[in-house]
């Protein structure tokens, strides 16, 4: 039985009509006369007219046939015989495309990792492959860049998978298995081997339509040519056991010098021989607070509070790790986060009519943040009109405030829009002098503008209503009075009448209510903007509308969402495999940057969210990485870089499971270097390639015609001569 590897070339067949047609083209037609010479050509022997004539048929045969072999070898004939054997057998040579998940989880193992088992499965299944196959790496840690060319040397490739080492990226098989699919269509070889490797962790496995899509691509691609799917993963010595630190983080936004704020730990506990008990210690510089104790049990975790005081701004880095561990993941026994302490806090306060003290419509809001009005607080207050804001106003301020105002200039709205998208915070007061159509067309713009909501109408509620003591655990609110007493702190903070709102359509999932009243009316909404957070106050703050000014909550409240609205430090220290550090303005010479390894990290200008700044490239080790500003005073700014919850709370992937993901593939299961030798070196060629032959062809009618051509040419000399007189 004959097959065609290659029908895509099946027009080149088209080309051995050519020398039929131009043999037609070249045909005239022939007019009789009569001319003196004529008695010469009588003499012509009548057998030289026949050799001619059938040398002249031969030729075209011969060229006809040397193009209807060179076309037929492109389209890769296989002559195949009907032996019996296992379903799947290589016809022809092999393009394999081995996809390995060198993820953060294939570290994983007490007596050896993860992935030194996928390597010895890759090394088997490479001893089943002869000369001339084909063979492509591909590694998880490695898709954002260009694929790779297919190995034509197995030795090559032996070494490349040697080396292999675990990355710290995240776990995501379905971006693997789509890149190994598209990565055959860099093969030219007819057999197709899949190759997917993986610890079988089950970060990044729940997502099933996606996996349905994937197999609808493969049974597509599968259709042209002969194709297999083969799983690969090593088995496990012992069960499963992991303890990780999954997060730590400061229990608020913003922190001041010298003020005291807990850290929160989270670990987890996952498997069934966990030890009875484990330390956590956590450091700071030169701070090591007192160990606390765990005790660990199945399926649970525990959230840990360290109570810390850092009396000096700047970048500080902490440092939590677990002693007493040895599990299967012991890169996630340890975690590091970097927290930036300020001692001065700019906010810029826009109203309708500047006022000073109590005046105005911030009067009572710029006293809850500078009771003396010096100045000289942590708040470093500045008051202006809507119609003088510049873009000088807006440098180096982290909160703005706008207190009722009835309008802005389209340039004053196109600098906000522009600083909340870069990071920073806005809070929008809505009250009297609010005009819902200037807010619509301006402001809101069906949810493409800075504001989160739109003032619809006026309420005024009979009897007055107060904020709900329900739901009051928005970070913004961390002032622990809210939590232990709620009730009583709001049962006098009356509002007499506010705004109700209407979110559009648009961003109503990215709106959320902070605080409501007991009508469940909002009484204060956040939305993000790109890189920034906007909340807006349906009443004014300056006790028109309601009694909030004078309740004793009202100065930590607003603290609480003024300081939460402009606490992001951008760009971001605390990144995640694959990001980028990233400087933005002058950076002083002679500084450098130093990785986890101890090596400086190079700097190049790039661009950060638009912005002209110095970045790296892409972060690809976990760690602590400093940067030393020569500058005075000496400081460091730390970034880190932490393994991936996902990667942490994983689990392990059941074989019921993986099984399913891979129903539609048709795929084999192995997970012994053994099991492959026996699966693919059964799978023996029981096909004969013809191209070569039909290659060998060509050059025998080039030899024809190259001898017929010149028996031609001999031929018509001697005729010529004998007709000669």
């Amino acid at each position: 039985m004959i097959s065609l590897l290659n029908l895509a070339l099946a027009g080149g067949l088209a080309a051995a009509a050519l020398p039929t047609i131009v043999h037609l083209l070249k045909q005239r037609k022939v007019i009789e006369r009569d001319w003196s010479a004529m008695r010469f050509l009588k003499r012509v022997k009548v057998r030289h007219r026949r050799r001619l004539l059938v040398d002249k048929w031969l030729l075209l045969a011969i060229r006809t046939l040397l193009l209807l072999f060179l076309a037929l070898s492109m389209m890769r004939p296989m002559w195949r015989s009907t032996i019996e054997g296992p379903q799947h057998q290589r016809q022809g040579r092999v393009a394999a495309v081995l996809a390995v998940d060198d993820s953060f989880s294939s570290s994983m193992g007490r007596e050896s990792p993860a992935l030194e088992g996928m390597k010895k499965l890759l090394l088997a299944y490479l001893e089943t492959l002869s000369d001339g196959d084909e063979v492509s790496l591909l590694r998880l840690s490695q898709l954002s860049g260009s694929a790779p060319p297919p190995f034509m040397n197995l030795d090559a490739a032996k070494r490349a998978i040697r080396s292999l080492t675990a990355a710290p990226a995240q776990s995501d098989p379905q971006a693997l298995m789509g890149a190994a699919i598209a990565q055959f269509h860099r093969h030219i070889n007819p057999t197709r081997e899949l190759i997917f490797a993986h610890d079988g962790s089950r970060g990044g496995w729940d997502n099933l339509p996606r996996w349905r899509e994937l197999q609808s691509r493969w049974l597509n691609l599968s259709d042209e040519l002969p194709s297999q799917v083969a799983i690969f993963r090593p088995e496990r010595e012992k069960p499963y056991n992991n303890i990780s630190i999954r997060q730590v983080r400061a229990d608020r936004h913003f922190i001041v010098p010298g003020q005291p704020f807990q850290v929160e730990v989270n670990v987890a506990f996952e498997g069934d021989e966990l030890p009875s008990s484990v330390r956590c210690h956590l450091k700071s510089g030169d701070q090591k607070l007192q160990p606390q104790i765990l005790h660990p049990q199945r399926g649970s975790g525990e959230t840990l509070h360290f109570d810390l005081t850092l009396d000096d701004p700047g970048s500080h880095l902490i440092q939590v790790w677990l002693e007493g561990v040895k599990d299967d993941l012991s890169g996630d026994n340890r975690r590091m986060h970097t927290l930036h302490i300020n001692d001065r806090f700019p906010v810029l306060l826009i109203e309708d009519e500047v006022g000073e003290g109590l005046g105005g419509s911030l009067g009572f809001l710029a006293a809850a943040l500078d009771p003396t009005g010096e100045g000289d607080g942590f708040f470093d207050l500045q008051r202006l009109s809507h119609l003088d804001l510049s873009a000088s106003h807006l440098k180096g301020i982290r909160t703005v405030v706008l207190g009722d105002l009835p309008y802005l200039q389209p340039e004053a709205i196109t600098l906000l829009e522009n600083w909340v998208g870069s990071g920073g915070g806005l809070l929008v007061l809505n009250g009297p002098r609010s005009h819902p159509q200037h807010l619509e067309s301006h402001w809101v713009r069906g949810g493409d503008g800075f504001l989160p909501a739109l003032p619809v109408a006026m309420n005024e509620p009979q009897p007055f209503l107060r904020p709900s003591p329900s739901g009051l655990v928005h970070r913004a609110l961390l002032d622990p009075a809210f939590f232990e007493d709620g009730e009583n702190l709001l049962k006098s903070a009356w509002v007499r009448q506010f705004w109700t709102l209407k979110v559009p359509q648009r961003s109503s999932d990215k709106v959320n209510t902070v605080m409501q009243l007991e009508d469940g009316s909002p009484l204060l909404v956040e939305s993000p903007k790109a890189l920034g957070r906007v909340m807006q106050i349906v009443v004014p703050l300056n006790g028109e509308w309601s009694f909030l000014p004078r309740e004793g909550f009202f100065v930590p409240w607003v603290r609480g969402i003024i300081t939460h609205l402009g606490s992001r430090i951008l760009p971001e220290r605390n990144l995640q495999f694959g990001q980028h550090i990233a400087w933005v303005g002058p950076y002083p010479e002679g500084s450098r940057l130093v990785g986890p390894n101890g090596q400086e990290v190079e700097f190049k200008k790039g661009r950060w969210e638009g912005i002209r700044a110095l970045t790296t490239q892409r972060l690809l080790n976990y760690g602590t990485y400093c940067l030393e500003l020569a500058e005075e005073p000496h400081r460091t700014i730390f970034h880190t870089l932490n393994p991936g919850e996902e990667e942490s709370r994983s689990g392990l992937l059941r074989e019921e499971e993986e099984e399913e993901r891979f129903e539609g593939f048709k795929a084999q299961h192995l997970n012994t270097p053994q099991k492959v030798r026996e699966a693919f070196s059964g799978l023996q060629q029981n096909g004969l390639e013809l191209w070569p032959w039909l290659l060998v062809g060509c050059m025998a009618m080039l030899f024809l015609e190259t001898m017929v051509t010149g028996r031609q040419v001999r031929l018509e000399k001697k005729a010529s001569e004998q007709v000669t007189p």
